[in-house]
Parts: C-alpha cells; structure tokens; sequence
C-alpha cells in the first residue's frame, strides 16, 4: 500500500464537538471519553495553494486505485481524490460474511481477478449483525473483514466495512449495541479498547478497534448502518433523522475519529437507506460524511416523470441540490427482494444517473446463490486463474463487470443447443427464442431476450421464476435443489380444509412470454410439467395444479386447467443423484390459444400448487416446464 505522503497538507478540521451524552436508543447511553487519546494526530486546515503548487503534487494516472487517487475527501459534496479532483469508485459488495456463499470470494485468487479482470476500485465488506451473524460469531467474522480488508489493501483498493443493520431495522436496538461486547476469544486489541472504555457500545467497539487497527492506510470507508427501516415514514424522515439516526451515527463517528481522522464515513437513512434526503436540514458536522444511497432496479426507476415511482430519483436530486455526499453502497438489477429481472434497461438508466451525477458505487452482490442479483453460481470456485470463465459468472455478474471496467454491456443469445452464451459483438441485441440478432437497444426489461424453454433450471438460478399474489411463501423460501437433475425447489406445507389459493403456492414467470411470436404459440397444444416431492408426511387428500397461461394486455385471465397429485398413493418412485426417494409425477395439461376470447399472446405463466384437503408437509420440486409444439410435416 502506498504510503499517503499528503494527509496533513490536504487534511481537514477535525469535528469532535459533539454532544457530551448522546442517548442513541434502547436505553443505552453512550459517554465519550472526555479528550481524545494523545496519539490522535494533529488536524490542520487545507491551506490555501496556487496552480504551481497542484501540478507539482500530482498522482500518477495508472496503477492501483489508492495509488491514482490517494487518500479520499469530500469536496463540495463530491467524493473525490487527495487533490481535491472528483472521483467515481466503482465495485462490488460481498454477501453476508457469515455464510457461505458470502465469505467464499475471501481468497487472494478471487481478489486477483477483483483487482485486475473486473477493475473494481473498491470493495464492500458486508457484516451482518443478526441472521446468524456477528452478534452469534463476534470472532469469526471479525477475522473475515480482516482477511478481506487485508486483501483489497494488497491490491490497492479501496474498502467498506459494512455494519449491516437489516432485521431489526433500528440501529439502537440492543442487539446491535451489544453485539460483540461479550466476547472472550476477540483479539487482545478488541479486548482492550473495549475494556478501556466500558461505556461505549458494540458498533463502537467494532468500528473504534478496526479504525485503530487500518485507519492509518488511508483506504479504509466505514459504514456505520447499512439500511435502517421502519422508524417512520416520508413524511417523518426529517424527524427520525435527527432524533434517533444522527445521535448513532455521531456516537460512531466519533470513536473513528479518534483513531483516523480523515478516513470517509457513510452513514445510512431510513426506509431502507432511500430517505437519503432526510439530512439536508439537519446534516452531520463532519466534512468527510456521505449518506447512503440504496436501490433496485426492478423496484425503484430513476427515468423522467411524475409518477410515484419515481420518488426515490426526486429524493437524490433533493440530497444533492442541498450538498449532501451521496455514495451508492448497494444496489443490483432485480427487485428490492434480490430477485426478479434481470432488468438491465433500468439498471443502465441508473447507472448513467450516478455516472452523470459523479456518485460511486458498489454492487449487490458476490453471492455464489441462485438469486438474480447475485453475481455469480454455486459453482463459481474460490480459486480462478486470470478470470472467472463465462459459465461461472450470472447475467447479472457480467453486467457489473462492464459497468465497473468501462465496457459495453453485454447482450445475449441461445445457441444452436439451446445454451444461453454471451453474444460476441457487444454492440448488438440477441433475440433469444429465435436467434434473430436487432442492432437496437433494449426496450422491454422483464427481459423475452432472455426465454428459455423448458425451464429447466440448470443455470441453478429460478430463471425468472418469483412468488405471484397471495401465497403462502416468499421469494426467500424459493431455491435450486436436487431432484432427477436441477429443480426449482420449495417448501409444502398443506392443512386439510385450507383449500383456497391463497394457502398454496402461487409462482409466475417475470418473462414476456408473448416475446416468443404468434406462429410459435399458434403450434403449441399441450403445457407440461415435472412435479417431484418428498413427504415429511403425507396420509389424506390430493394436490391440484392449476395451470394459468395469462393473455397480456388489459385485465385479461385464463385458466387452462387443474391436474390431480396424490401424495399418498401417486407417483413414480425415484432415486435422486444424491439418493434420496422421491415421487415423480409428470403432469401435461391441454392448452391452444385458440382459447382465448381475443386476438392475444400469453404474457407470463402462472402456476398454483393449491389444496384439495391435503395434509402434505414435506419439499416440492418443479423442473422441465415448458410446451408441446405441433410437428408439422
């Protein structure tokens, strides 16, 4: 790491001015040492300096990111480099460090290919405090954000440590505060900052011993409350910033500060971090503080226009109108629910937004899941050579990636064996269900450039596939599993007498299915389907499938029909690769678009597992839906 020669010279004034008691929620009082340690370096003003003076402090235009942009600041709300010149970061953010598929990227193979293929400027270590993280397994995941810390800073990158407030979404609540404050098997420096200061909570500890630890480098960004929710709504975003919000944020800001007094802090808003105007009356008394931006692109657009959707763009611009810092710390291109899309005409509508707009950003996620927005496979290893092979990183991995190095963004096709690939010449559009190539820009995003018929769900992603209306699961209870090959894969849970669609399960295609053409439908007289299950327990009743093919356009509705599954006495027994008994039922249910009452095309598909007084509880897997075409001589 290059040694940051220019702290002092291009410093600022160090705010420690802060409330002698800040009461930061649930209780809990946080009491600031009355000074500041001895070693805490001497702050001095920018001074004022001519052209002369620039242009022989210059930074070099190539190398690592730290080494072409040193040590960051703020600069008339714009992030930007030693020198006072605006600076983009660009990058991606893990998973959560606790699982998985979150720390398996923590490897100097993967960040190689981080650093030098995909050109990320910067990497956000997300630290999840609840769902089995750090208040669980202080220890643990301490070490992963020092690995993956030590990891970008070898490369010369930028990091964020995340504090990754999700559920509960108050940052006060005493989880969050005493997490970690218990621990015993902590590094002796953790224990003695922590002992030294028995006031101070467990954000505090957390941040003060990494600061204290890595501050000095210069490349360190903290992030102090990942997405607060549910404190309020719009219209009390100005008061729930200052009365619960600002004291947390400035509780922990203040114990960075006494260790690296320069170091970029982000701190996060309401509503799941999009309330990002709510400080512009009321803003922290710091000159290197942002605030948190968070969107999806599915969920929240950013084009022209009155429209309610809208509002998340209006707040932005109200933000920096107002001169508020604003960094993008998470965002992706499906849903908030990080799935559904990929919506890549939106996802670029927002990154010209923050292009124009100078705002950096990092990416949701390194998760190695079948989630859209994850950017990568279970199948991705820890260890590539130069890069990760193409089969190896999701539609929405390579779109990051393009967006991160500069490149155009990559458009695909299937190929003659049906296999989705990268279209070579990125100027072009690949209609997939034909092979037709339009040399046009993208204008739908539940994208038809992306239909693969069957779904057969090899990708190990859903393939467009989300919950849809009243349901008895969430997207989350959805995922890739095993049965005679990759299925998609959820939980049945079924009481007799609780028959209506509501208490099933209820799933859609986000895809324009209408996309395939007419002469492809006209063809189609048959749906099909294979259902697996795996009964927990099973002894009364039967399962029906209702098979909805919509008509796109107004409020039409159709219904093709019901097939019968019986749990209990149905079924072709089989053995699944990993060895496990299953029934199999292969379901064909008629269906003509002759059956509609008007000139129309099926929009999406819907499929609703419902009960016929059942009392099924165990797994249920779909796998190879598609159609039947008529073969033509």
């Amino acid at each position: 790491m290059k040694k940051c020669k220019l702290a002092r010279l291009f410093g600022f004034v160090l705010v420690l001015a802060l409330t002698a008691v800040l009461v930061v929620g649930c209780g809990a009082i946080v009491t600031p040492q009355e000074t500041p340690p001895e070693t805490l370096p001497p702050v001095d003003p920018p001074p004022d300096i001519d052209e002369t003076s620039v242009q022989e402090l210059t930074l070099p235009e190539t190398g690592t990111p730290f080494e072409r942009y040193g040590r960051l600041q703020i600069v008339d709300g714009q992030l930007s480099d030693e020198l006072g010149r605006p600076v983009q970061l660009r990058g991606m953010s893990t998973f959560g460090l606790q699982w998985g598929d979150g720390y398996w990227v923590l490897t100097d193979e993967a960040f190689d290919v981080l650093a030098n293929d995909w050109q990320c400027d910067i990497i956000r270590l997300a630290v999840y405090i609840t769902e089995d993280g750090y208040e669980n397994h202080p220890a643990v995941i301490l070490e992963r954000v020092e690995r993956g810390i030590e990891l970008a800073t070898e490369r010369g990158m930028y990091v964020i440590i995340d504090w990754h407030v999700l559920t509960p979404g108050d940052p006060t609540d005493h989880r969050y505060l005493e997490a970690g404050l218990n621990a015993e098997d902590m590094p002796a420096e953790f224990i003695a900052l922590r002992d030294a200061n028995p006031d101070w909570t467990g954000p505090q500890v957390f941040f003060g011993y990494l600061a204290q630890k890595y501050g000095h480098q210069g490349n360190v960004l903290y992030e102090t409350a990942n997405e607060p929710n549910g404190l309020g709504g719009h219209a009390q975003r100005f008061e729930v910033w200052s009365e619960i919000l600002k004291p947390y944020h400035e509780s922990i800001i203040y114990v960075i500060r006494q260790f690296d007094a320069y170091g970029i802090i982000i701190c996060g808003t309401d509503n799941w971090s999009q309330f990002v105007d709510a400080p512009i009356h009321d803003p922290i008394d710091d000159p290197n503080v942002m605030y948190s931006l968070h969107f999806y692109a599915g969920t929240h657009d950013v084009g022209d226009g009155a429209d309610e959707s809208f509002w998340l763009r209006e707040m932005v611009d109200n933000a920096l109108e107002h001169g508020l810092a604003v960094f993008a710390t998470e965002w992706g291109v499906s849903t908030a629910t990080g799935d559904g899309g990929p919506y890549i005409y939106f996802a670029e509508r927002w990154m010209l937004y923050l292009q124009d707009n100078g705002i950096s950003w990092t990416a949701w996620s390194m998760a190695q899941k079948s989630e859209i927005s994850a950017a990568f496979f279970y199948h991705t290893s820890s260890y590539p050579s130069d890069a990760w092979p193409e089969n190896e990183v999701s539609i929405a991995g390579n779109f990051y990636r393009a967006w991160i190095r500069g490149d155009t963004t990559p458009l695909y096709m299937y190929d003659e064996d049906g296999y989705l690939v990268l279209v070579p010449d990125g100027g072009v559009q690949a209609n997939g269900h034909n092979g037709d190539i339009r040399y046009l820009p993208p204008d739908v995003d539940e994208p038809g450039v992306f239909i693969k018929l069957p779904f057969d769900f090899e990708s190990e992603t859903r393939e467009g596939w989300s919950t849809d209306g009243a349901t008895r699961i969430t997207n989350a209870d959805l995922s890739i599993g095993m049965a005679e090959s990759a299925a998609l894969m959820f939980p049945g849970v079924f009481v007799p007498g609780a028959n209506e669609w509501a208490d099933g399960v209820r799933l859609s295609t986000t895809h324009d299915l209408g996309g395939l053409g007419r002469d492809f439908w006209e063809d189609i007289t048959t749906f099909t389907i294979d259902i697996f299950i795996e009964p927990d327990s099973a002894t009364t009743g039967l399962l029906l499938l209702t098979v909805v093919p919509v008509p796109g356009g107004g409020t039409f509705w159709h219904e093709a029909g019901s097939q019968s599954i019986d749990p209990v006495n149905g079924g072709e027994l089989i053995t699944s690769p990993d060895g496990r008994q299953l029934l199999k039922f292969s379901i064909t249910q008629p269906f003509s678009i002759s059956d509609y009452t008007e000139d129309l095309l099926p929009r999406n598909l819907i499929l609703v597992l419902f009960n016929d007084d059942s009392d099924y509880v165990g797994t249920v897997w779909y796998d190879n839906i598609g159609f039947i075409v008529t073969i033509h001589d």
